[in-house]
């Protein structure tokens, strides 16, 4: 499981020509199984990871929550600190925003601020 979800992630990379360090920041889910929550540790450990969930809760379209957070994110410069207790001192260009429908299955968008 492990390796299949790091190789989707660095084909994801490869075509978008894009190195790990590219990305400054992901968000994702937090309230996944054990076994999923296992699989996002393919992203390596200097990505910096927001966890959408603890925010809106489960329910049917909280993954459209995510990618509007990430969008948010992306054009206000900056990670809400009234939302997320970390303190996350960057200013994001490209943000990957990460769902997981079970342990094998993930779906990766890349944001990308444009250049005013």
């Amino acid at each position: 499981r492990f390796r299949a979800a790091r190789e989707k992630f660095n084909l994801f990379l490869e075509h978008n020509r894009l190195q790990y360090n590219d990305i400054d920041l992901v968000v994702v889910e937090d309230s996944l199984s054990q076994s999923e929550i296992d699989n996002y540790t393919f992203l390596p450990e200097e990505i910096k990871k927001v966890e959408f969930k603890k925010i809106c809760g489960e329910y049917i379209t909280s993954s459209s929550y995510g990618l509007y957070l990430a969008a948010a994110i992306l054009k206000y410069s900056k990670i809400p600190s009234h939302i997320f207790e970390m303190n996350i001192d960057i200013t994001p260009q490209k943000v990957l925003y990460i769902t997981a429908k079970n342990s094998f299955n993930f779906t990766f968008i890349l944001l990308e601020r444009c250049l005013d």
